[in-house]
């Protein structure tokens, strides 16, 4: 959430209390190498969209899993554009070293539009941005963490006749924290039919065009565990270790969340000739290529 926003005449400061990787969508000209075109705007307003990736996942025991996480933020700023001129440059400031809270990352990518000559020092750059949507900034982290929604799943086939899936999720972040549009696909033999679902949060439905079934909750707080059952018909039998091998997939969008541990300290935007903005934040944690093997 945002923790503090302060005002001033041409320059504004955005203090955050979370944080993730970088993108910018910003709509403006200049005659910057990189964003050619001419200044029109005065007054404009900016959304700054963060977003992190939780990645992958990997079975390394029966109940531990190390995720390999590609993070990005994407922030987007829409100007709406007036007769003026200006050429508005941006500072943003990242976790401090020195304060032992610095974020070891890995990759790390930026625009050519960014300055970099206090980046190491005081985790801080500034730069002009360009028309349009760009990659300000990205880059890597791995990190043993728990995964933010835990899927567990029991399958009881009963031979020539049917099987029954039991499946339990657990979101394993902050009760303050909502993730939103979770979707849960489970893998079923691909000769199931006569599908039945049963579950007091959520919808099902069948998707064999796909060869899962897919279990829908719309708003899932922190903290909570649901249960649903699903059967299906099965005029035959499937080999059980190739139908083994196919992964359950989640999805979901947590706003106001990061995993990254990068923190935007703060943000100014300073533009001489009387150009304003008014800065929107918000953050959202999104699922990666996240997979859990049944």
């Amino acid at each position: 959430m945002i923790s503090q926003f302060n005002k001033h005449h041409g320059a504004k400061e955005v203090s955050f209390a979370l944080g993730a990787p970088v993108y910018f969508r910003i709509y403006q000209g200049n005659k910057i190498g990189w964003a050619p075109g001419s200044i029109s705007q005065k007054f404009g307003q900016r959304i700054y969209e963060v977003q992190a990736f939780d990645g992958k996942l990997h079975r390394r025991h029966a109940n531990q899993f190390r995720p390999r996480m590609d993070f990005g933020q994407e922030v987007e700023s829409t100007i709406r554009h007036w007769n003026a001129t200006g050429l508005p440059v941006e500072t943003m400031s990242f976790n401090e070293r020195s304060r032992g809270k610095a974020v070891e990352l890995e990759d790390v990518k930026f625009h050519q539009c960014v300055r970099l000559s206090r980046f190491e020092s005081e985790r801080t750059i500034s730069f002009i941005p360009p028309d349009g949507e760009f990659e300000l900034m990205s880059y890597r982290l791995s990190a043993t963490i728990k995964p933010l929604i835990w899927i567990e799943v029991s399958v009881e086939k009963h031979a020539h006749s049917r099987v029954e899936f039991m499946v339990k999720a657990k979101s394993q972040f902050k009760r303050q924290s909502i993730a939103n549009h979770v979707e849960v696909i489970i893998p079923v033999p691909s000769d199931a039919d006569s599908p039945k679902f049963k579950s007091p949060v959520g919808s099902a439905r069948y998707a064999p065009e796909i060869g899962a079934f897919v279990w829908t909750i719309r708003s899932f707080p922190g903290g909570r565990e649901y249960l649903m059952r699903a059967h299906f018909s099965l005029p035959s039998i499937v080999n059980e270790e190739a139908e083994g091998k196919i992964p359950v997939s989640v999805k979901f969008e947590i706003p106001y969340f990061t995993t990254s541990g990068l923190q935007v300290r703060y943000l100014k935007i300073i533009e001489k000739s009387g150009y304003q903005a008014l800065p929107w934040v918000r953050y959202v944690t999104q699922n990666g290529d996240y997979q859990i093997r049944m």
